[in-house]
């Protein structure tokens, strides 16, 4: 079987995810059944050292995953199920490409930088926000909520939880919106492993003053989601992000010019 799926990068993605699209593209670009030694092979390419007989526990894995389907002696070929795993496998690569071009564009972590990003974040945020209105559990909601609140206390108690609350709110709107898409696309906006500009963010708000008022917005957001209004999330959401551009684009703007 041939895979008409283009070469994507899998450098960042997790190892799971990684080894999962190493195998699947195996089966699918495999003129028949494919088995332990030639997915050893690949893996080892592929800079992942396993054993011949560890391929064989990974594959038997995939087959009660549903992806594979064992021949016997022959070995393995990819199901329908392993065909639709595999297309998601290279668009999260796709995803994670573009997110390491971001986290490039990113490294500089200029103020300048942070204000491009803040902007783009307003294009994925606002609609998320709406989505999760319409879209999410009551359980989602909850802990959206608790999530807004929990902010708040670490605003006021000083304290720097981890993960940082800001951010979390953020991912379960993005996530909540049950689109796939949007979710991606803010967790590689906002992972803070890959975003030297958060820290920038954090340190501009302890500098004007600004840390409460920018916490105390996301309990009205989550207000908002927790009421169903798709509306009020929408305008809530650009009141809270256009704040933040304000706040930075003003801190940008009151530094003395060098030189």
């Amino acid at each position: 079987m041939s895979s008409d799926i283009g070469v994507v990068s899998d450098a960042n993605l997790p190892l799971e995810e990684r080894m999962q699209l190493i195998a699947l593209r195996l089966l699918a670009d495999s003129e028949g059944p494919s088995g332990a030694l030639s997915l050893a092979a690949a893996f080892r390419n592929a800079g992942i050292d396993v054993a011949e007989a560890t391929a064989g526990r990974y594959l038997r894995q995939l087959d009660e995953l549903g992806h594979t389907r064992s021949l016997g002696k022959r070995g393995r070929v990819l199901t329908r199920q392993g065909e639709d795993r595999l297309a998601e496998l290279v668009q999260n690569g796709s995803l994670a490409a573009h997110g390491a071009r971001v986290t490039a564009a990113a490294g500089g972590s200029t103020i300048d930088q942070l204000i491009d990003l803040l902007h783009v974040r307003r294009a994925v945020e606002i609609e998320a926000a709406g989505l999760a209105a319409q879209r999410a559990t009551d359980a989602e909601i909850a802990a959206i909520v608790a999530t807004a609140a929990h902010h708040v206390d670490c605003v006021e108690t000083s304290s720097r939880a981890v993960p940082a609350p800001a951010h979390s709110f953020h991912e379960l709107i993005s996530r909540y919106s049950h689109n796939e898409m949007l979710a991606a696309m803010t967790m590689m906006l906002l992972d803070p492993r890959h975003d030297p500009l958060a820290k920038l963010l954090d340190r501009i708000a302890d500098d004007t003053g600004t840390a409460m008022s920018m916490a105390l917005d996301h309990p009205r957001i989550a207000e908002a989601i927790r009421e169903r209004d798709a509306a009020e999330a929408e305008h809530a959401m650009r009141r809270h992000l256009d704040k933040l551009i304000t706040i930075v684009r003003s801190y940008r703007d009151s530094m003395p010019i060098s030189g």
